[in-house]
């Protein structure tokens, strides 16, 4: 089957490719599905719309859920940008959910933390019924494609930052329950959250066959004079 979902938020302006849910929006907190890359440092591989999320309390939710319906074997991925935050010592804000119909039991999800200090990215797994922590260390207005294999046929899990694997890959999962993902959330404010952030998200895609990896780099701008083009080429050749 292979790619499954693939949101790049370039639908004529409208901001959503694939994403098909009812905004779930707080007091205080916006969501642009629109927004434009150059705001979060224009990273190389963003087109010309990402999504924002400026999540402040009191009701820090600013989400769009999309209704998945995956078993097997899935792979995600999710390229962000925290572009502002104002968290306290313990304080998180949830950026990515995928759960069963209902929001019953999350089987994956991400928070931004601060956690002895540090600026962190913790990622959730479900491990018959215990959420498995993995955190990465992170800073504000820098690019990170987080990806996450989710394997209940096998009964594995790995996550991978900037394709460096975090913790060890191929973790055993003791499943005895196998759960099904049916929705998920993106954004910012899904769940408990206690702190604001900004964040910028891009390039969103779930695939069941094999690590999504990176985007294709964007082109944009002028291209060099042809003939620039071609010494460049007859370079290479003579070389």
């Amino acid at each position: 089957m292979a790619r499954i979902l693939d949101e790049r938020f370039e639908a004529g302006g409208l901001g959503y490719d694939v994403l098909s849910g009812t905004e779930d929006l707080g007091i205080g907190s916006t969501l642009t599905p629109d927004a434009n890359p150059a705001d979060a440092g224009s990273p190389d591989n963003w087109q010309t719309e990402c999504l924002k999320a400026d999540s402040v309390g009191p009701n820090f939710n600013c989400f769009k859920p999309h209704t998945l319906n995956l078993s097997g074997i899935q792979y995600f991925r999710d390229e962000f940008v925290l572009t502002a935050q104002s968290l306290s010592e313990g304080e998180i804000n949830y950026i990515f959910r995928a759960f069963t119909d209902g929001g019953g039991t999350t089987v994956v999800q991400t928070l931004v933390a601060l956690f002895g200090g540090q600026l962190t990215l913790r990622t959730q797994v479900n491990d018959d019924g215990t959420l498995t922590n993995i955190d990465t260390n992170i800073a504000i207005n820098t690019l990170y494609r987080w990806e996450c294999k989710y394997d209940i046929t096998n009964n594995k899990r790995e996550i991978r930052v900037n394709d460096v694997v975090q913790g060890s890959a191929d973790v055993d999962l003791t499943l005895t329950h196998p759960i099904d993902i049916e929705t998920m959330n993106l954004g910012a404010g899904i769940g408990a959250d206690t702190g604001d952030i900004t964040i910028y998200h891009d390039n969103f895609a779930i695939d069941d066959i094999q690590w999504v990896g990176a985007e294709a780099m964007s082109v944009t701008g002028d291209l060099p004079p042809l003939n620039q083009i071609s010494q460049a080429v007859q370079q290479i050749v003579t070389y």
